[in-house]
Parts: structure tokens; sequence; C-alpha cells
């Protein structure tokens, strides 16, 4: 009897503590520095944490961005000290200014290492890395892209480069409409499926390939296909929506390659995206060490194929 009286006291003590499944908050840096290996000019942007007590979680996020940051991206004994900048951003709601730091002198080269450091007054400082990826290649066979034929399918030889751990290969048509001086561009799908009547009913566009192995030498070249019959149904869309005056002008082959922070981040905030889950702890993914947000690399290849105007 008196273990029970014991035991009844200990669980009305403990009802009396309030309970928050939170722990401690403090505010923290958010980095997202995405190196492109195609371009001189390289942006960062910085914000910082806020407390989810202090906003409600049914109106959108606040706006924090930091304006007093120090980046530094460092290779060796070189050191690139990035600067205050404002960009314009368009989007469904139109165009809005946000604040970044850029440099324009940093194109990584080959597979050296590079290295972040973000410091703001009242924060801890930030720190992250990735080593540099080389070009990759592309191998197809023109003919396929001019004047297809019987083929069902339009193979495309790929070899990712060092350090490259998933790749996306697109095909995507230039044109011009009469004697505008514009290029536009449309991308194709990888494959269509139709209905009976032979109507397409889908586009299935080209995903991310995960490329194990590839971090540690230079991969062998593989195949990626396009259906044929998926080509010929972009050249047919752009014809029957602007008819005879279309002109076009070549087929570009893209590889663009992703290192290991970048596709991490990519496939870990898109793995659970389905309608049939149920999860709700979809893990966090972060390479900004005190810190959140990722810091990598990526670049990309084109190959032309000139097109007959009249194609």
């Amino acid at each position: 009897m008196k273990k029970l009286l014991l035991l009844l006291a200990v669980l009305m003590c403990g009802c009396m503590e309030d309970f928050s499944p939170n722990g401690e908050y403090k505010q923290r840096l958010i980095v997202y520095g995405v190196v492109d290996g195609n371009s001189t000019t390289q942006l960062v942007r910085v914000y910082s944490t806020y407390s989810p007590d202090l906003y409600d979680p049914l109106k959108p996020a606040p706006n924090t961005e930091l304006a007093n940051a120090s980046v530094r991206v460092k290779e060796g004994n070189t050191i690139y000290i990035f600067h205050d900048t404002v960009i314009t951003v368009s989007g469904t709601s139109g165009n809005r200014s946000v604040h970044a730091y850029v440099h324009y002198a940093l194109q990584p080269v080959g597979t050296k290492m590079y290295s972040l450091t973000v410091a703001v007054p009242g924060y801890d400082t930030v720190t992250s890395s990735f080593k540099g990826l080389t070009e990759g290649d592309i191998l197809a066979n023109s003919t396929l892209l001019y004047k297809p034929g019987a083929e069902a399918i339009i193979p495309i030889r790929i070899a990712t480069g060092l350090n490259a751990i998933a790749y996306l290969v697109t095909i995507s048509l230039e044109f011009r409409i009469g004697s505008e001086t514009t290029l536009r561009v449309r991308e194709t799908p990888s494959s269509v499926i139709k209905n009976a009547e032979g109507g397409i009913t889908k586009k299935i566009y080209p995903l991310l390939v995960y490329r194990n192995g590839s971090t540690v030498a230079l991969a062998t070249y593989e195949t990626v296909t396009f259906e044929t019959a998926a080509y010929l149904s972009t050249v047919s869309e752009i014809k029957n929506e602007f008819g005879s005056s279309v002109k076009f002008i070549r087929a570009i082959i893209s590889l663009k390659q992703f290192d290991t922070n970048l596709y991490t981040y990519y496939s870990i905030t898109n793995s659970f995206g389905s309608t049939a889950t149920l999860r709700l702890d979809e893990p966090d993914y972060s390479n900004i060490l005190n810190g959140f947000g990722v810091f990598g690399m990526t670049n990309s290849l084109d190959r032309s194929y000139p097109l007959p105007a009249d194609f």
C-alpha cells in the first residue's frame, strides 16, 4: 500500500510540470553557396535561423537575410573575399530583390579543395568545403538528331568527370520565330505515353542519375537513351504552336554534373515528396559546420548539333 501511494505521489508531481517537445533554441547562420564551374561569378546567400515560437507557422517565414557577413573562400594560398550585392529574382508573384554576396573572379579548377568561412557578429562562425569537379564528355550520333529514322531510341554516350557523383542529361531544341532575333529553347522529354488514338497523355523528363564510385576515378562511358517519338513530338509541338514561321537552329545535348554535397541535399529534400508518403520526420542535411545550408559545386557541358531550318 505504501508503495502504491508513493507511485501516485510521483505521478502527480510529474503532471505538474510543463512539457515542451522543443529543445533550447540557439540562433545560427544558414548559408547557401552553389559554385558554378562554368562561370567566374559566384554567389553566396546568408541568413539566420528564427525561433518558431515567435512566428505563426501558418504565415510565410520571415526574411532573415544578413547584410553584415564576412564571406571568404580559400583555395591553397588564394583567398577570395566576397562583397555585398543585391540581385533581382523572378518568381510567380513577380520580381523581388534579394541580398547576396558575390565574387567575380572565382572559377574552380580541376579537383582542388575550396573552403568556405562565413562570420557574422553575434553568431558562431561557420565553415564548409568541397572538392572541384572535372569536365565530363558527351558522344552522340548527330544523324539521329537532324535526320531521325526508324530507330526507336536516340542513344547518348556520356562520361562523368572526377568527383561527380550524379548527373543529368537533357536534349533541347533551339529555334527562332520568323524574323525574330531572340532564340527560343524547348527541352524534349525522354519518353512519352500515348493513348489508343496516338495522342500524348504524359511527358516524362530526365531525372538525376546517381553515379556510385565516380568520385574516385573517371567513369567509363555509359548510355542514356531518349525515345525518338518523344524527340519528334517536341518538333511537332513547336510547329503546331508557331506554324511555318518556325526556323530550327540546333539541338543541344547538355550534361550537368553535381558533387556529393549538392546531390545529397537534393536527394534528401526530394526523397519523400510523393503523395503516398506518410513520413513527417523527413531528415535534414547540411554540410555547413556550426550552421545550416549547403556549399557545393556543379558544372555542365553542352554539345550542339545543327538542324535544318525547316526540320
